[in-house]
């Protein structure tokens, strides 16, 4: 994932600075991220252990979203999601 965010950026330049950033701040918490939702100051997707994801938030919002001033309203921001089982066809 943290490749592809690299070739995001620089092969099709559709990055923003600050989703850079929160990809950098990110190293070390999860197994990758990147940007999704086109880029361009839009939003990152990370993957997380469980385990650490409580200290990954945690470090989000003293590392990344307080040096911007964004609150303390961060559940607009920074929120967790688990995969689940997708659409499916009822047929009748």
């Amino acid at each position: 994932m943290s490749e592809s965010h690299l070739n995001l950026k620089s092969l099709y330049e559709c990055s923003h600075a600050r989703l850079d950033e929160l990809v950098d701040t990110s190293a070390g918490y999860v197994y990758g991220a990147r940007l999704t939702g086109a880029g361009w100051g839009g939003c990152i997707v990370a993957l997380v252990k469980n385990e650490k994801l409580h200290e990954y938030i945690e470090h989000l919002k003293e590392t990344f979203y307080k040096k911007y001033g964004d609150g303390d309203d961060f559940d607009k921001f920074l929120f967790a999601t688990a995969p689940k089982s997708g659409a499916c066809i009822y047929e009748l």
